[in-house]
C-alpha cells in the first residue's frame, strides 16, 4: 500500500523571530509513531503550506518558513533513523507546488510539479520526507513558472501530492481526536464515514480544511483517508483507529 501522511497543523505553533510556523515534525515521538507504517508500505510524509506570508513581498519571512519546514523534517528524519533498521533509507526533499490561478490571495494546489524523484525514491524502498512550503508555490506562465503572492492550503497540498502519487491512503495528523456529534469517537472501533456525509461547518477552521481535503481525496472509489492523532498512528491499520473517510 502507498501511504501519504500529512503533518500540516499537527502541533501548536512554535514562535520564531519574525513569524510563527506549525512544526509537526518536531513533536517528540512522531517518528516512533510513524515507524510501523514503513514496515510493509511505501510511505511519504508531507508538511508545509500556509504561513500567511507572501513569497514576493516578504521574501525573508518566506525563506524562514522554508528553513523551518526543512529543519522540522530533519528532526523527524533523525527520530525515524533511531526507530527504523539501519538499512532502511530515508530521503528529504522539497516539492514545488503549482497552483490553480484563482486570482485570490488564497489558492488551491493544482499539482506537484514533478513527482518523479519521489517515485524513484519509493522504488528504492526509501521513506520520503517531503516539504512544500508556501515559498515554493508557482503558477504556470506562457513560457515559465511564475511566483505568486498567495498562501497555500497545507491540507490540500498533501491531498494533491497523494493524488499525483496514486496513493491508496491519505493520513491527516491532528492534535486532538476528531469529534462525532459532540462526543469523542470510540477508540476501540473503526469510525467510518462517506465523503458526502462529512459536515465540516461544525468544526474549527483548521480542522475544516483538513477534513475537506481528506474527504475530497477519498471521493474516488478505492481510496481512503483517515484523520488521526500521533497516539493513534501506530494502530490506524491494524486496529482501525482514527476517523476514516472512504467510498465503499
Amino acid at each position: 500500500m502507498r501511504i501519504v501522511v500529512s503533518l500540516g497543523g499537527a502541533t501548536p505553533r512554535a514562535a520564531t523571530s519574525s513569524t510563527t510556523r506549525d512544526l509537526p515534525s518536531l513533536q517528540p515521538g512522531l517518528g516512533t509513531a510513524l515507524a510501523p507504517l514503513t514496515r510493509e508500505h511505501d510511505l511519504v510524509i508531507h508538511t508545509g503550506g500556509d504561513v500567511g506570508r507572501s513569497v514576493l513581498s516578504e521574501p525573508a519571512a518566506c525563506a524562514e518558513s522554508v528553513h523551518a519546514d526543512v529543519a522540522g523534517l530533519l528532526s523527524l528524519e533523525r527520530e525515524l533513523h533511531n526507530a527504523l533498521p539501519a538499512t532502511k533509507p530515508i530521503a528529504v526533499l522539497l516539492a514545488l507546488v503549482e497552483l490553480n490561478p484563482a486570482g485570490t490571495a488564497r489558492a488551491l494546489p493544482r499539482r506537484i510539479l514533478d513527482t518523479r524523484p519521489v517515485e524513484w525514491l519509493l522504488a528504492q524502498s526509501c521513506v520520503v520526507l517531503c516539504a512544500s512550503p508556501a515559498a515554493v508555490a508557482y503558477v504556470a506562465g506562457p513560457r515559465q513558472l511564475k511566483a505568486v503572492d498567495v498562501s497555500i492550503d497545507a491540507a490540500e497540498a498533501s491531498a494533491v501530492l497523494a493524488e499525483d502519487l496514486a496513493a491508496d491512503l491519505l493520513v491527516m495528523v491532528t492534535a486532538s481526536p476528531m469529534q462525532d456529534g459532540g462526543g469523542l469517537l470510540p477508540q476501540q472501533r473503526r469510525a467510518s464515514f462517506r465523503p458526502e456525509h462529512i459536515a465540516t461547518d461544525i468544526l474549527p477552521a483548521p480542522e475544516q480544511a483538513r477534513v475537506r481535503a481528506a474527504a475530497r481525496f477519498a471521493g474516488t472509489r478505492g481510496r481512503s483517508s483517515v484523520i488521526a492523532t500521533r497516539e493513534e498512528l501506530p494502530q490506524i491499520l491494524p486496529a482501525g483507529r482514527g476517523l476514516w473517510i472512504e467510498t465503499s
